[in-house]
């Protein structure tokens, strides 16, 4: 639905038709929300938090193998790890986890101004949450290593 986003020039919009969105209430969506909800209060909001912290301590320490890994943002983090490994497009490192059977985005992720105060085209965003577990973390890891083997 937008073209750009800068905080000095503003937003600019997708032509016509491309900037509508048309369809009808997500009806599925809102009754799978209420069953979420329940889902997430049985499991108890202070343990979800506690294993999350726990779950990205670890990722930040396995990642820490990694050589020419660089990771954005503060040391102290919640959900998601935004990196780029060495000199290559985000694009490609994504592919190539995608291959590996490893689901992370790719791109600016509508944060135009961030990836111009990082001076980067794009990054990687690996997301963690209660669903996740050190063996995929392992497994990311495993695939970065693998990738700057092959591409040098």
């Amino acid at each position: 639905m937008i073209a750009t986003v800068s905080l000095s020039e503003g937003t600019t919009w997708a032509k016509a038709p491309w900037r509508f969105e048309a369809g009808t209430p997500n009806t599925g969506g809102i009754i799978g929300l209420g069953a979420a909800l329940d889902y997430v209060t049985a499991l108890g909001l202070t343990q979800i938090g506690e294993y999350e912290q726990t779950l990205m301590r670890y990722a930040l320490d396995a990642l820490a193998n990694v050589p020419d890994l660089h990771l954005y943002g503060p040391a102290e983090r919640l959900g998601v790890i935004a990196f780029n490994l060495g000199k290559h497009h985000a694009y490609d490192v994504g592919s190539f986890l995608d291959n590996y059977g490893i689901a992370v985005r790719t791109g600016h992720h509508c944060a135009m101004p961030l990836m111009e105060f990082y001076q980067v085209p794009a990054m990687c965003r690996a997301s963690l949450a209660m669903y996740n577990t050190v063996e995929e973390v392992d497994r990311l890891v495993a695939g970065l290593q693998r990738i700057r083997r092959l591409l040098g």
